[in-house]
């Protein structure tokens, strides 16, 4: 008798403590802006994608710079952000960027109010990085070279028209007889094929889609065949933006082909574009 009442107890009493947990009301968390620091710079508008949420060490979720979410008050309500780019500019491709620091607080929920909340991202300290290569724009000369004779083809000059950062960035005009730019980094390097991430980087701004990918030595041969190449597409094109590619896997399956160059390069439709570059650069962890 004893045994059947407890069994009959224990599934209520297991049920009102899980209506508990639903009864609670959430608090809604508000991300209007994730603030980058790079170097002596700092971007509140441009630069992180995504924010990466786990509350008291669990997921939360994945959500774009701007997003309001629920969420249902813990034991500690510790919270941990990471910094997301979306991979070649597609927001299907989401992915936590390697290279910023993270981001942490204890929050107070108060049931059914809205909490504001900037998560701060930076680069993790040079020290820990290296750079395969990195264009600024602001030294003397320039290390990506045209690599067409086309008569139709544009070309990159150095420009002070309200650069991303520094005092100089990249401009190449596009229209009826300007249709075409490919550019390679004038230097060589080599890529780690191990378990290291590598990721391109590219502050732009414009009116036409560009491409970058990689080429390679094909037994002392000059650069004949390209890695494909991924496209960024710009959605505001008076603000700079930035443009991530994940290289890691392309990195991986070519590098042993022998030394690599960067390549962008953009095709246009013939009516007037524009396109400004500034800090582009690959770079990966050191050992």
């Amino acid at each position: 008798m004893t045994k059947a009442v407890l069994l009959c107890i224990l599934p209520t009493v297991w049920m009102l403590s899980g209506c508990d947990r639903a009864a609670r009301l959430p608090t809604y968390i508000s991300i209007p802006e994730a603030i980058l620091i790079a170097g002596n710079d700092t971007f509140r508008h441009t630069g992180v994608d995504d924010v990466w949420v786990y509350h008291d060490r669990e997921v939360q979720g994945v959500y774009p710079v701007g997003a309001v979410f629920p969420v249902v008050p813990g034991e500690r309500d510790f919270f941990t952000f990471i910094g997301g780019a979306w991979d070649k500019g597609d927001i299907e491709t989401r992915k936590q960027f390697p290279f910023w620091t993270l981001d942490t607080a204890t929050l107070k929920l108060e049931p059914r109010e809205t909490l504001r909340y900037v998560p701060t991202f930076k680069y993790v300290s040079p020290e820990l990085l290296s750079y395969a290569f990195n264009e600024d724009f602001e030294g003397v000369g320039v290390s990506l070279q045209s690599l067409t004779s086309r008569p139709d083809s544009t070309l990159l000059y150095r420009t002070t028209q309200t650069p991303f950062t520094g005092a100089t960035c990249a401009r190449a005009d596009f229209d009826s007889t300007r249709r075409y730019l490919f550019l390679r980094s004038i230097r060589t390097f080599r890529l780690p094929a191990d378990d290291r991430q590598v990721w391109a980087e590219v502050a732009y701004k414009g009116t036409i889609k560009f491409g970058l990918g990689l080429l390679y030595d094909d037994r002392g041969t000059d650069l004949v065949v390209n890695a494909p190449f991924v496209p960024a597409t710009p959605t505001d094109p008076e603000n700079w933006q930035i443009a991530y590619f994940d290289l890691t896997n392309l990195a991986r399956s070519i590098n042993n082909a022998g030394d690599l160059r960067l390549y962008l390069t953009a095709t246009s439709d013939g009516m007037e574009r524009k396109l400004f570059l500034d800090r582009v650069r690959v770079l990966y962890y050191r050992r």
